[in-house]
């Protein structure tokens, strides 16, 4: 009887130890999770920002785009005070200079 009370004591010590550090395993890893889940918090700030600031760069080059779809074909500005080279004459050439 002494024996069989002093094994399971033993047994009930062992399992109150190990319940004891399963107690303290969880408790860490859940400390680590929850550190875990602050950096990811954390990421997902900076990258929405990141993501806001790219939407309003993206919607510059959208709103460029469209004006420069929109805007009318021609000349551009200047083009009609275009010096233009004179055209080689043969016969003026050779009347002047001869041959």
């Amino acid at each position: 009887m002494v024996t069989a009370i002093t094994v399971l004591s033993l047994l009930l010590a062992c399992t109150a130890v190990v319940f004891a550090f399963g107690l303290k395993v969880i408790r860490r890893m859940s400390d680590e999770i929850k550190y875990q889940e602050d950096i990811i918090d954390a990421k997902n700030d900076a990258l929405t920002y990141y993501v806001d600031a790219y939407q309003e760069k993206l919607d510059e080059l959208l709103k460029f785009k469209i004006s420069a779809a929109t805007k009318k074909p021609g000349r551009p500005k200047g083009s009609k005070n275009k010096v233009q080279r004179p055209k080689f004459d043969k016969v003026k050439f050779n009347e002047k200079y001869g041959k």
